[in-house]
């Protein structure tokens, strides 16, 4: 039992492309992506509070292998400044559902930083919380927050140094 949900999210990947192949007159097989077809699987994952306590044990293994397979989509800029979708393991997403968090710490700074991604914001808002952190997705953590202003103060300070240092050098070799 433990392999249904696995084995369920292999044939949820393939749903768009067996949707517009079977029936292309349908107007929902052409608009059906990827990234939904992940949503609505997401939403299918049952929680602890939602089934008897003899299933948990069968929920957390499978969310275990899970963990190991399921991809999010996030969005990427290549060289030519074209975006793209790119699909990355659960464990480089950080899950943060504000938006002003998300402006103040653009994904860009965790890519540099931590090496991670935003959870993209559809997903945040529409899946489970819980299901997305059991799936290896991590919270944004206040440490992490702290970490990050850091070595942002400490690079600004090493420029702001060195800016300081050649001004300095310039105006002693006028005089």
């Amino acid at each position: 039992m433990v392999q249904l949900l696995p084995e369920a999210y292999t044939h949820f990947q393939g749903l768009p492309d067996l949707l517009r192949s079977s029936l292309p007159q349908l107007e929902i097989s052409n608009q059906l992506t990827s990234i939904q077809v992940l949503i609505y699987f997401l939403k299918l994952i049952p929680t602890r509070n939602e089934l008897d306590p003899y299933f948990n044990a069968f929920v957390d293994k499978s969310m275990k292998i899970l963990m190991g397979i399921i991809k999010l989509p996030v969005s990427q800029e290549d060289e030519n400044g074209q975006t793209h979708i790119e699909w990355v393991q659960t464990s480089q997403c950080i899950l943060v559902k504000d938006p002003f968090i998300r402006q103040i710490l653009p994904q860009e700074l965790l890519l540099s930083h931590f090496n991670k991604y935003y959870v993209p914001e559809q997903l945040a808002s529409e899946c489970n919380e819980r299901t997305l952190i059991k799936l290896g997705c991590a919270p944004l953590q206040f440490s992490s927050i702290i970490r990050l202003i850091k070595e942002l103060y400490k690079q600004h300070e090493q420029e702001h140094s060195t800016k300081t240092s050649s001004i300095e050098q310039s105006e002693s070799l006028n005089f």
